[in-house]
C-alpha cells in the first residue's frame, strides 16, 4: 500500500514539473493598446475597427483614435485596421509575458471607387413607346439626313427604313398622290384600291393624305412613326383600321445653314453679358482694334501721293484716283479695327458680329476723313487734329462698343435662360 502511494506521488510530481511551466506561460496575459492616426495629418482617426484576427476580438477607436485590448495571451498575432475612408491594412504584433504593448498605427487615405450612377431621362414620347410593349417603327432626324438633297418622297423613305410598307401611285392619273399601305392584304374585290393609313401631322389629322405626302419635303420632317392597325385602333378609333402614320415636323423659326442644320438667329439688340463668367475684355479689345486701325491706315497711306492731308493745293493724282485712295485709307482703317476687335473679343460663349462692328466703325471713320479733307482746304484751319483724334480714338472706340453690344452665340446651349 505504501509502495503504491509512493508511486502515485512520484507520478503526480513528475507531471506537475513537466506541465506546470507551460500552463503558467499560457495563462500569462497582457494589455494591447494604442492609437490610430492619419499618416498625412497625424490627426486621430475615429471609428476605425481594430481586430486581432486569431482571437476574433474587435475594438472601435474613440474620438481620439484610441483603442485597448485587455488580457491578451502571449503570442504572435495579426492585427488589422479597417476604415471606410482609409481601407484595410494589417500588421503582425508579438505579445510577450505581462508587459503591456503600446501600438501607434498610422494609416493613409485611399481612393474609394464607387459604381457609376446612370440617370436615364425619358421624354414623353419615349415613355409612351416603351410602355406599349410592341415594336416601334420610328424614323429619326438622323436617319432622314441621309435622304436630304435627293429626289425622294416620304414613301421612298418609309420603304427603305420600315418593313412591310408598300408605296405606289394613287389612281391612274398623273399627280394623283401617293398610296402608302402597311401589310396590304390581297383583295379580289378592290385590287386597285388604296388602304391608306390615317396620317397625323403634329397631332392633326390630314384629310387628303395622298397629295400631302407626295408634296411633303423630307427636310421639313423631324420624325415619322408607323403604328400598326392593332395598336392604332386603341389610340385613334375605327378610322385607323389600316394603321397610322404619325409625322412630326421640324420647329418653325430657326433658319437652316448650308448643311441643313438649324442655327439660332438673334435680333440686333444688346447682348446679355450675364451669360459670360468674366464679362467683356474691353481694354484688350480697344487696344487690338487701335492696332488694327493703325495697320489699316498704314497700308492705306501707300497712296498718300493722291491724298494731300495738310495744306491746300492740288494733289498728284486725278480726282477719281484721289477718291479711290481716300476710300482705301478709310476702308482699310475700318477693316483693321473690325478684325482686331472681333478677334480679341471672342469668348468661349460668344463672338462679335463683324458686320455690326464695321458699320459702327465706319460711322466714325467717314466723318473723320471728311473733317481732315475739309481742314486741308482751309489755310491754317487747324482741324486736322480733330480728324486725327477721330481716327485714332473714335474708330477703335466705336468698334469696341459694337463688339460689346452686338454678338452671336458660339454654343447653342448658352441660349438657355441664365440662372
Amino acid at each position: 500500500m505504501a509502495r503504491c502511494l509512493g508511486l502515485t506521488l512520484a507520478l503526480w510530481f513528475a507531471v506537475a514539473v513537466r506541465l506546470g511551466p507551460a500552463d503558467l506561460s499560457a495563462q500569462a496575459t497582457s494589455a494591447v493598446f494604442g492609437r490610430v492616426t492619419d499618416a498625412t495629418t497625424a490627426g486621430a482617426v475615429s471609428g476605425a475597427a481594430v481586430r486581432i484576427v486569431a482571437l476574433e476580438r474587435e475594438e472601435i477607436t474613440d474620438a481620439g483614435g484610441r483603442f485597448i485590448f485587455r488580457e491578451v495571451p502571449a503570442g504572435l498575432y495579426l492585427v488589422t485596421v479597417q476604415h471606410l475612408a482609409y481601407g484595410t491594412r494589417g500588421d503582425s504584433i508579438k505579445v510577450e509575458g505581462r508587459d503591456a504593448l503600446n501600438l501607434n498605427i498610422r494609416i493613409s487615405p485611399v481612393a474609394i471607387e464607387l459604381d457609376p450612377v446612370v440617370v436615364e431621362v425619358w421624354t414623353p414620347e419615349q415613355y409612351e413607346r416603351r410602355s406599349r410593349g410592341t415594336r416601334v417603327n420610328l424614323v429619326t432626324r438622323e436617319q432622314l439626313k441621309a435622304f436630304e438633297g435627293r429626289q425622294v418622297t416620304v414613301g421612298d423613305v418609309l420603304t427603305s427604313l420600315i418593313p412591310n410598307v408598300t408605296v405606289r401611285t394613287s389612281g391612274a392619273r398623273v399627280g394623283g398622290g401617293l398610296c402608302i399601305e402597311f401589310r396590304r392584304p390581297v383583295s379580289l374585290r378592290d385590287p386597285l384600291g388604296c388602304r391608306m393609313p390615317l396620317v397625323v401631322v403634329d397631332n392633326v389629322q390630314v384629310l387628303s393624305p395622298a397629295n400631302f405626302l407626295e408634296s411633303l419635303n423630307v427636310s421639313d420632317i423631324e420624325s415619322m412613326e408607323v403604328l400598326p392597325a392593332s395598336e392604332a385602333g386603341v389610340l385613334y378609333g375605327t378610322g385607323s383600321r389600316y394603321g397610322v402614320l404619325r409625322i412630326k415636323t421640324r420647329e418653325p423659326g430657326p433658319q437652316r445653314d448650308k448643311q441643313g442644320e438649324p442655327r439660332l438667329v438673334e435680333p440686333a439688340r444688346a447682348y446679355d453679358w450675364t451669360r459670360e463668367p468674366r464679362g467683356h475684355a474691353w481694354k484688350k479689345v480697344f487696344v487690338a482694334s487701335a492696332v488694327g486701325n493703325l495697320a489699316g491706315l498704314g497700308v492705306g497711306m501707300l497712296g498718300r501721293e493722291c491724298i494731300q492731308l495738310y495744306g491746300p493745293g492740288p494733289t498728284n493724282c486725278e480726282t477719281a484716283a484721289s477718291i479711290a485712295a481716300g476710300a482705301a485709307a478709310v476702308g482699310l482703317s475700318v477693316v483693321g479695327s473690325t478684325i482686331g476687335a472681333t478677334w480679341f473679343g471672342t469668348t468661349a460663349t460668344s463672338a462679335g458680329k463683324p458686320l455690326y462692328t464695321a458699320m459702327l466703325a465706319a460711322a466714325i471713320a467717314v466723318p473723320a476723313y471728311a473733317v481732315v479733307d475739309a481742314a486741308r482746304r482751309v489755310p491754317n484751319g487747324g482741324g486736322e487734329w480733330l480728324g486725327g483724334a477721330m481716327f485714332m480714338v473714335g474708330v477703335p472706340g466705336a468698334a469696341t462698343l459694337a463688339d460689346h453690344l452686338f454678338r452671336r452665340l458660339r454654343n447653342p446651349s448658352s441660349a438657355l435662360p441664365h440662372r
